[in-house]
């Protein structure tokens, strides 16, 4: 899949918000998907920033942090000004537009499969998608 038509698909999955409440967010669908993609968020140390305000600056901060310690840092945020890149990033470089790609072909492929054989009830979100790409890609 080209990576036009990727960021095409990620856009066609809608905001998240629009199809409730027939659609309901359960973190168990999000680890059905992350067990069939063998769980790349486990491949790598992790920090969750949680909270209302925030949570951009405090993980720039930290990114910005890690790097000057010499450490690789992956950053992923939302929402993007002008690319939908801009959301992933390593050691300060966005994902590239192939690598973009690659991973959500990887995903989509995955969550389509587990949607087809019954393990999830509906596609993953364009939250869930882009949560997912970012693992798969700190994890390569």
């Amino acid at each position: 899949m080209s990576y036009k038509n990727a960021v095409a698909s990620m856009f066609a999955l809608g905001h998240e918000l629009a199809n409730l409440p027939s659609q309901k967010f359960d973190l168990a669908h999000m680890r059905v998907l992350l067990r069939a993609l063998d769980h790349p968020e486990r491949a790598f140390p992790s920090v969750l920033i949680a909270g209302t305000n925030g949570k951009g600056s405090t993980a720039a901060t930290l990114a910005s942090i890690l790097r000057a310690s010499q450490l690789r840092a992956g950053l992923y945020t939302s929402p993007h000004l002008v690319r939908i890149n801009e959301r992933i990033r390593i050691n300060g470089m966005e994902i590239s537009d192939d690598e973009f790609a690659r991973c959500h072909g990887e995903v989509d492929r995955v969550a389509g499969r587990l949607v087809e054989q019954g393990e999830l009830p509906w596609h993953p979100s364009f939250f869930e998608m882009m949560t997912a790409i970012a693992f798969v890609h700190f994890a390569r």
